[in-house]
């Protein structure tokens, strides 16, 4: 195993190679800012800096996705959350994607980022979180998450409510979105109204979003959590064949697929696929949340091209 480099002061990126594979990660949130196979993204390059609009290959924590309205109760507390998506009114997928991590360790084919979170408005416990990228010349990317809680004096008792996703966008290759064929093994869907409001969990095929056999997308917009996974994997593929595939640990029952329609004048050219942890709003609901003790949590994800 190659020897960890010390790092005197955090560099903004750092990039990894293996293989026909390389990758770069970022400070700006820990964040995975490309990935390449030869000559081809399997992810949207993002610069890798904070504030980026759409979340690309962003770490969302301490929460997955959106909290209704910023609103949340837990242990009888009340809690309000900054609103980060002002065109619908919530809080958007946690904070610690906008702040700078630490580089921590890095050898040619790995690279691992921390942050320590200090309490926010509407969510008073302090985490501490370590992101490691792995990349393999057979098997991609490897991306882990560990989380957990930090005491603080002024913090509150009792377990961190908690959940977790990576949002890369995911290109399968030459051609518009609308061509490829994306398949997730996923017999259940949660509907949405207008401000993707979680509203009913219902059956694929009753709301047209099957992808078990795999599907065309075509012009169909999705923005939609699925649950009731029979396998852990999703494949992003074209025409001739080309693609990627994503899998993640058994702590992921959920998965967020949003088709990127920024611009109705536009193709889409890329595809967010979003294993969670836990629903959209789950800080409401309790649906599958992690309660962060001081005992680390981990969770991760593997992408590699097809």
């Amino acid at each position: 195993m190659p020897s960890s480099t010390s790092q005197p002061q955090t560099p903004d990126h750092v990039t990894l190679r293996a293989g026909r594979y390389t990758a770069t990660t970022t400070a700006a949130g820990g964040a995975l800012a490309s990935l390449r196979h030869d000559d081809r993204d399997l992810v949207l390059p993002s610069g890798g800096q904070l504030g980026r609009p759409a979340f690309e290959g962003a770490i969302c924590a301490p929460w997955p996705n959106r909290v209704v309205d910023g609103r949340w109760e837990h242990d009888g507390q009340q809690h309000e959350l900054a609103i980060t998506e002002p065109d619908r009114g919530h809080a958007l997928h946690g904070f610690v994607h906008d702040q700078r991590w630490n580089l921590l360790e890095s050898t040619a084919t790995t690279a691992r980022w921390g942050l320590d979170t200090q309490p926010q408005p509407g969510y008073p416990w302090a985490l501490t979180l370590a992101t490691a990228y792995e990349l393999d010349a057979e098997g991609g990317l490897t991306w882990q998450v560990t989380a957990q809680q930090r005491p603080i004096e002024t913090g509150p008792a009792g377990p961190a409510p908690y959940g977790v996703t990576v949002h890369p966008y995911f290109v399968a290759g030459e051609g518009p979105a609308q061509d490829w064929t994306l398949e997730l093994p996923a017999e259940s869907v949660l509907t949405v109204d207008e401000r993707l409001v979680p509203q009913d969990l219902v059956p694929v095929g009753e709301a047209s979003l099957d992808l078990r056999g795999g599907r065309m997308l075509g012009e169909q917009q999705i923005d939609h959590a699925f649950g009731g996974l029979t396998e852990r994997v999703a494949r992003l593929t074209t025409p001739a064949g080309s693609g990627v595939e994503v899998t993640w640990s058994a702590d992921h029952r959920w998965v967020q697929i949003f088709t990127a329609q920024w611009d109705a004048r536009r193709p889409r050219h890329a595809v967010a696929l979003e294993p969670m942890t836990c629903p959209p709003d789950a800080f409401n609901s309790g649906t599958d949340l992690i309660m962060l003790t001081e005992e680390p949590v981990t969770v991760g994800w593997q992408v590699r091209a097809l």
